[in-house]
């Protein structure tokens, strides 16, 4: 991920405070022999004679810039020290200067780039009060600390608090700089933004386009139509629209590679969002040469222990855990997470997000053991970094409690889903996107133990709430489809079972593509609950459908591959063709004598959701993983994504436009930036200010995806972005 704060100081100013010689844009800022005059006396570093105000003047400018240079080198601690020494300097020129105000803006940024937000919310609130008070309250440059306001609000899945922010910010900008200015289509980015996050996707997807539309004005190849491409690009990909996804990648990732050359660290953001897709996809060759050259350039470009190089390799070990090979998975994990450790520090959220995955892992292969501290590590360093009542707290518990589910402690369980469904209702409302989640969650659970009196009526009332939403037809419906299905299987309900099934097959049909690897966990399914009613003839085509995607996506000798031989065999020999059953059977007791590399991809019937997993904050990606899933039922949960997503809950880079207060009298605001989806999968660069990598993905192995999935750059005051 690249970090800029560069973007927020105008060009002439910069170039001024190159010119002081005081500070060079690649030295660390040495506080130490940075002037400190006292009032009303020249600074040692300014020309004889000069007046104490302009050697104030100076040694802010000095530190300011400093900051930036080493925001840029990800530098944090250094940097916080560079710009709390230049708001020390800033407050000599008054409590109500519009250059503190661009200064609190700034570190407030790095605070929130780095989640310390308890630190980041006072320092955006006196920035918003200056400006308010001294410039109007319509003024461009308080839209733009509103626009950062939500934008710390949005990292923190507060969107109801975000909402309100934007929307104010948006009515500014169009009344005072014009509907086809590229602040506001800016603003109409992040708004869309805050509706993508909290799952609004028919409200963000119009503002997207718009948005788009005033950036395309400035020149198809602007870098900034390629955030915006990265960002509508991620919302499709988290509704599994691949088709509509995959070009608008392509495209952003072509005027990246042409604008910013191909060794960017925008370029492996974009690079690691397309990957996510094939991913997400079931495209496993086509993902690997992806992720594997967004890791290069990051290595390269930022160095081996870069927050964006943990991402990639987060990534990299959900594409492994996706096909099974758990052994290549797990280095990569444990190399991210003590990358994070060294650059972050041990109590970070996106040091949480990598414990969270690594946990994950650990479940899918049945080592709860293993999981448990690491998720309740995860949980902990939630609940103090981003309070008890967070939403990535209550995906952390979910992850917890699926454990214990598996384990057979249901007591211990329990309360947990219900802990993360209280959260859940409270920051999305009885019918939120996490809400359902926790639900299918718990119904699973109830499933498990059994307790069909008490899961079913949960399934009823999600498929319930999808259909009254937009969500009659999405990935998720057919997640919680699958797993009321499953529920009726298991309680040999299989007349009931049969139809439910075959609207989950549609969807999954019309929305992934009829070779999807999901498509033939659901063909199996089916066919199982039609060999349940001696429907033999109906259940083989769906049996051997199953086994020819299954061997084409995951290899002849999978261990699911071998499930779906055997299922084939017994339908053979309820149909009289014993010689062709033999062969069958032969052939999974060749694949299960074999050594496994690791336990298999996934049960032949559709199992139940597991992991859900956090956003993870770390690298632009969407960031392989964590993110929370936007669909929790069904054991197939799609993260959001670098996903912050790296992500993306997910990168975003380059700045949007040199924004608005600098000096030459104000300080500067900020950059049109882009932003962080999380969540999810997928690394994306969102065009504007928030965060964005956004992750997709299983909530197992979370990935990110940078983008939108996941780092962004603060499209306007925010002083930097990622």
């Amino acid at each position: 991920m690249k970090y800029s704060l560069k973007h927020t100081l105008p060009i002439a100013l910069l170039i001024s405070i190159a010119a002081a010689n005081a500070v060079r844009a690649d030295d660390p800022w040495p506080e130490d022999k940075t002037p400190k005059g006292a009032p009303g006396a020249a600074h040692p570093g300014a020309p004889a004679g000069a007046p104490a105000a302009n050697a104030d003047e100076a040694a802010w400018q000095r530190a300011v810039q400093a900051g930036v240079s080493l925001f840029q080198q990800q530098k944090f601690k250094e940097a916080e020290k560079a710009f709390i020494f230049a708001q020390k300097a800033a407050e000599k020129f008054g409590p109500d200067d519009a250059r503190l105000a661009a200064t609190m803006n700034s570190l407030a940024e790095l605070y929130r780039t780095t989640n310390q937000f308890s630190k980041a919310l006072p320092l955006y609130q006196k920035s918003l009060a200056i400006r308010e008070k001294t410039l109007g309250k319509d003024a461009p440059e308080t839209a733009s600390s509103l626009n950062n306001l939500a934008e710390l609000y949005r990292a923190q899945g507060k969107y109801k608090l975000a909402d309100p922010l934007y929307k104010r910010a948006l009515a500014i900008r169009e009344k005072k700089l014009g509907k086809d200015d590229q602040n506001t289509a800016n603003s109409l980015h992040n708004l869309a933004e805050n509706y993508r996050s909290a799952g609004n996707y028919g409200l963000a997807e119009p503002l997207y386009k718009r948005s788009l539309a005033i950036r395309e004005k400035m020149g198809k190849d602007d870098p900034n139509v390629g955030n915006s491409l990265n960002s509508l690009a991620d919302l499709y990909n988290a509704q599994g629209q691949y088709s509509k996804a995959e070009p608008m990648y392509k495209r952003a990732l072509a005027i990246w590679e042409k604008v910013l050359g191909p060794n960017d660290a925008d370029v492996a953001t974009c690079l690691n969002n397309l990957a996510e897709l094939y991913r997400g996809e079931g495209q496993y060759k086509k993902a690997e040469p992806l992720y594997q050259r967004s890791l290069s350039i990051r290595e390269k470009v930022l160095g081996m222990n870069s927050p964006d190089v943990s991402a990639s390799l987060n990534n990299m070990g959900a594409l492994y855990a996706a096909e099974g090979k758990y052994r290549k998975a797990e280095p990569l994990y444990k190399r991210s997470l003590s990358i994070a450790e060294k650059t972050l520090g041990m109590n970070h959220p996106d040091v949480a997000s990598s414990a969270n995955n690594l946990a994950a892992l650990y479940s899918t292969q049945e080592h709860y053991k293993q999981a448990e501290p690491l998720y309740k590590r995860a949980i902990a360093i939630w609940e103090k970094s981003l309070g008890a009542n967070s939403t990535t707290v209550a995906s952390g518990l979910t992850n917890l409690a699926n454990t214990y589910a598996k384990e057979g402690l249901f007591a211990e369980a329990e309360p947990l889903f219900k802990r993360a469904l209280a959260i859940d209702e409270k920051a999305g409302g009885a019918s939120g996107t996490d809400t359902l989640n926790a639900l299918a969650s718990l119904a699973e659970a109830y499933t498990m133990q059994k307790k069909y009196a008490e899961a079913d009526p949960i399934f009823v009332r999600i498929v319930a709430a999808k259909e009254k939403g937009k969500g009659a037809n999405s990935l998720s419906m057919a997640s919680v489809l699958s797993s009321q299905a499953s529920s009726l299987l298991k309680q040999e309900k299989y007349a009931a079972a049969e139809p439910i099934y075959k609207r989950a097959l549609a969807i999954r049909e019309k929305a992934q593509g009829p070779e999807h690897k999901d498509v033939a966990t659901t063909l199996d399914s089916l066919a199982l609950v039609l060999i349940k009613q001696d429907k033999f003839a109906e259940a083989e085509p769906l049996s051997r459908r199953c086994l020819a995607i299954r061997e084409k996506a995951l290899g002849e000798n999978s261990p699911t591959v071998a499930a779906s031989l055997l299922q084939l065999a017994t339908i053979c020999r309820k149909t009289d063709k014993a010689s062709e059953a033999d062969g069958f059977e032969s052939r999974a007791k060749q694949i299960t004598a074999k050594p496994e590399e690791t336990t298999g991809e996934g049960k032949p019937t559709e199992t139940t959701s597991s992991e859900t997993k956090p956003a993870e904050t770390k690298a632009a990606e969407t960031k392989a993983a964590e993110t929370k899933p936007t669909e929790t039922s069904a054991g197939e949960s799609k993260t959001t994504g670098e996903s912050k997503p790296e992500t993306s809950a997910s990168e975003t880079t380059p700045a949007d436009k040199p924004s608005e207060d600098a000096m030459q009298g104000k300080p500067a605001s900020a950059a049109s930036g882009e932003t962080k989806p999380a969540d999810g999968a997928m690394e994306g660069k969102p065009a504007d200010s928030s965060a964005t990598d956004s992750k997709s993905g299983d909530t197992s192995s979370a990935s990110k995806t940078d983008g939108s999935k996941d780092e962004a750059k603060p499209v306007d005051d925010q002083s930097m972005s990622r």
